[in-house]
């Protein structure tokens, strides 16, 4: 309910306690990730998320939670290697709850801050011919398409 409700705070505090009692519980630590990142403890995100692959590895929303987490810290090749992995995983994976769109979105992401424009128009395209006609994020993305192939 905390989650839902937005009060991160109260919600790490559950997942804590859950976790003390069954520390291998996998939708508890992919949760406890999954509020790290809303609160921005990208570190201890990392750490349960990674706690959950170990124990499930074929659990691609720990896998792409990590991904985020990674990339929001900064960690740009742990979190393309999580992104490499979705984007071979999910054409198999359907039940996931996120789609080749957000991996294609995060390659772009990290190929962009390593100054690798060709993939990260590569990647952007991928995105925008699967994503949302429309859809808000893919108009913005569309505006930093153009003006990253206006700077080749």
């Amino acid at each position: 309910l905390y989650l839902d409700a937005g009060i991160y705070s109260n919600a790490l505090d559950v997942l804590e306690r859950h976790l003390k009692l069954d520390p291998n519980n996998t939708s508890a630590l992919v949760n406890k990730g999954v509020v790290c990142i809303r609160l921005k403890y990208y570190k201890t995100a990392v750490t349960s998320l990674s706690r959950a692959i170990t124990l499930q590895p074929t659990n691609y929303v720990a896998v792409f939670n990590r991904a985020v987490a990674n990339l929001q810290a900064g960690n740009n090749d742990d979190a393309e290697r999580d992104y490499k992995i979705l984007e071979e995983a999910l054409p198999q994976a359907p039940q996931a709850n996120f789609g080749l769109c957000q991996v294609y979105f995060g390659l772009g992401e990290i190929a962009e801050k390593k100054k690798d424009n060709a993939t990260a128009i590569r990647y952007w395209e991928m995105y925008l011919s699967n994503a949302p006609p429309d859809s808000a994020e893919g108009k913005l993305l569309a505006t930093r398409l153009n003006e990253l192939k206006s700077q080749r």
